[in-house]
């Protein structure tokens, strides 16, 4: 668009005389004595235009946070869930089995409502199309064949998703599963009541688009400004390449800000800047088995000999996860499961390329960080020093604790790895 208008306005140029005519004497650049009257029109297009995209962008800001509230506060649910149904009253494979149900349930709730939100705004013929619906789940299988068709069958699937978790986790408070308090168990709800919220809200954005008079509006100036710019805007410039360069950089300002309102008003969708709703699904899925994993093991323990801290005549030593990791034998640090996560397709090759052209940094001696960072290195050397023969050891479990299978650190696969099953 801008083009076009920049080569017309130097056309425009070119032809007129020194008195402003084009060929005829009612062709006549030199229409305006003043530029008052254009820049209060530029004025009033620039603003609608810019106001326009602030709109958009705001609405890309909510979408893109409403997606994130909605993950953050299922797994906070989630989360809390685990850590009570640890010390259940039921039989193990009863609370095992609770455990399984709400992860297959819950990864399941998180891929139909981005299914649900990119319906909504992808005009495809059959769901087949939607993109959402190829999103890894946590073994779907595992649940009865009967709720999965009921489950496809059903025009409302979040809200059924929500109702059997609801379910769930009420039934399983009453047999003994779940022992939690009152209090706690509103809380969680609470939780789930917070995510569905988040939910609407994508929905919401999703549902009702930018006014449509104020869109025509806005495109009706856009033109009008097309149209006038190349006539105008000769008369105040002394060279056609200056006349084309500045009615150029006009349009394209303008026209640019449209676009791009029009790109993000709407930031769930297949485009490439629209949200990375598998992105999104990949990093539920991992937090999730990340509470199974978690779930098996003890909990964090105290070493016999370690200092203690709620005495004040205690020096506190401070070190770094480099240092606490090359002392314990560390032979491999997990790169964080964020890393190369994205907000939209787009940033995603933006940073690959960054990443690529950006070395690692590491320490002085190559593992990653300064060797020592101790604050009391006296302390720290006597307690080297009066432990160096000592084989570490942990407290012994309570004899009432539940006994969790336990995997050595050497055979360790964390996180753990999910294994793509695909019948198509």
């Amino acid at each position: 668009m801008a083009l076009p208008c920049g080569l017309l306005a130097g056309l425009l140029k070119w032809a007129a005389e020194d008195d402003g005519t084009v060929y005829l004497e009612i062709l006549n650049i030199n229409t305006l004595s003043g530029t008052a009257t254009f820049g209060a029109f530029s004025e009033l297009v620039g603003f609608v235009v810019v106001f326009r995209t602030a709109q958009a962008n705001s609405r890309f800001w909510q979408g893109c946070t409403s997606a994130h509230k909605m993950r953050t506060h299922w797994f906070l649910a989630a989360c809390t869930v685990m850590a009570f149904n640890r010390s259940g009253k039921g039989p193990r494979d009863q609370c095992w089995q609770f455990q399984d149900t709400l992860i297959r349930l819950l990864s399941m709730l998180h891929a139909m409502s981005l299914a649900e939100i990119e319906e909504i705004n992808v005009n495809v013929p059959d769901n087949t199309c939607i993109k959402a619906f190829e999103f890894d789940l946590i073994d779907p299988d595992g649940i009865d064949e009967e709720t999965l068709k009921y489950l496809a069958a059903c025009p409302s699937r979040v809200e059924l998703l929500l109702s059997w978790i609801h379910n769930l986790l009420v039934e399983s408070v009453h047999d003994g599963t779940l022992n939690m308090p009152g209090p706690v168990v509103s809380r969680i709800f609470h939780s789930m009541e917070m995510g569905t919220t988040a939910f609407y809200d994508a929905v919401r954005i999703t549902e009702i688009p930018f006014p449509f008079p104020y869109t025509q509006a806005c495109d009706v100036l856009l033109v009008l400004h097309w149209l006038v710019a190349p006539i105008v805007s000769p008369q105040w410039c002394k060279t056609i390449w200056a006349t084309m360069f500045f009615v150029c950089l006009q349009v394209f300002i303008l026209w640019s800000l449209k676009a791009i309102a029009s790109e993000i008003e709407v930031p769930f969708g297949t485009d490439a800047n629209d949200v990375n709703g598998e992105g999104l699904q990949q990093e539920m899925n991992n937090h999730l088995l990340l509470l199974l994993d978690a779930s098996e093991r003890s909990t964090p323990v105290v070493r016999p000999e370690a200092r203690p801290l709620h005495r004040l005549d205690t020096d506190v030593v401070m070190m770094s996860f480099s240092d606490v990791w090359h002392d314990n034998g560390a032979s491999e640090i997990a790169t964080s499961g964020r890393k190369g996560q994205t907000l939209s397709s787009a940033h995603a090759m933006f940073l690959q390329s960054n990443m690529e052209s950006r070395p690692d940094t590491v320490g002085a001696d190559g593992s990653g960080g300064a060797r020592r960072s101790v604050r009391f290195d006296r302390v720290d050397e006597q307690f080297a020093s009066a432990n160096a023969s000592k084989e570490m050891k942990f407290h012994p479990k309570p004899t009432e604790e539940v006994k969790f299978p336990q995997t050595p650190a050497n055979q360790m696969t964390f996180p753990r790895t999910p294994v793509k099953v695909s019948r198509l």
